[in-house]
C-alpha cells in the first residue's frame, strides 16, 4: 500500500520516517522529495508499506499528529 506525506518537519529523513511507520507493519520503502539545488526537504514523502490493513492503521494513527508544529497529513495513494 503506497501512501502520500505531507507536512513532514525537514529534519526528518528517510530513515526517520521509516522508523515511525515500522510500529504499524513492515515497510518496503520510503523517499523524501529534496529540493534538487539545495537538498532541503521538500516535507512530501511516499511511503510503501507491505500489507494494506498495516497501512490503514498507520494512516489512521499517524494522520493528523503534530510534530514541530507541523500536522501531518497522510492519505492512501490510489493505484
Amino acid at each position: 500500500m503506497k501512501l502520500i506525506i505531507c507536512n513532514i518537519p525537514f529534519y526528518i529523513d528517510e530513515y526517520g520516517i521509516t522508523r515511525v511507520f515500522e510500529l504499524f507493519g513492515k515497510v518496503v520503502s520510503a523517499k523524501i522529495f529534496s529540493c534538487p539545488v539545495t537538498g532541503q526537504s521538500k516535507g512530501l514523502g511516499v511511503l510503501t508499506m507491505d500489507d494494506p490493513m498495516e497501512g490503514n492503521t498507520a494512516i489512521s494513527v499517524v494522520n493528523g499528529i503534530v510534530i514541530e508544529g507541523k500536522r501531518l497529513i497522510v492519505k492512501p495513494i490510489e493505484q
